[in-house]
């Protein structure tokens, strides 16, 4: 072993903290540059929240309108005066009224048993009118 060393013989280190600054940096820049693109997206989601809010609010609205007018359209008063004052009818007097009254339908299986307990029964009023 040696006792002394050279000059010649020491190995200095390479001088790397530009590198660590450079590094340091970068990843500096990149937090931020995330943190602003963060929050630029979020302002964004916040701006199109508000946009479908405000249209939802207003669909609710056109629906509660159209559902009014449904019930409007399907009032019997409405129809009356809609059909008498644009198609021009009116009520029928009452010489124009004729009255169809059709006799039930016979089941399949029953028309004997029908039969014979129609018979027994009396004429209803209305069945006697001509």
């Amino acid at each position: 072993m040696k006792p002394y060393i050279r000059r010649n013989e020491i190995k200095t280190a390479k001088d790397r903290t530009g590198m660590a600054m450079a590094m340091v940096g970068l990843l500096s820049f990149g937090m931020l540059f995330a943190y602003v693109w963060q929050r630029v997206y979020l302002s964004q989601q916040l701006t199109k929240v508000e946009q479908l809010a405000q249209e939802s609010q207003a669909l609710a609205s056109e629906q509660k309108r159209l559902s009014m007018e449904v019930q409007q359209f399907n009032s019997w008063s409405y129809i009356e005066q809609t059909a008498i004052r644009e198609l021009g009818l009116c009520y029928p007097e009452r010489d124009q009224v004729v009255m169809a009254i059709l006799p039930p339908a016979a089941h399949p299986g029953l028309d004997l048993f029908r039969l014979a307990s129609n018979a027994a029964r009396p004429v209803p009023a209305a069945w006697s009118q001509p």
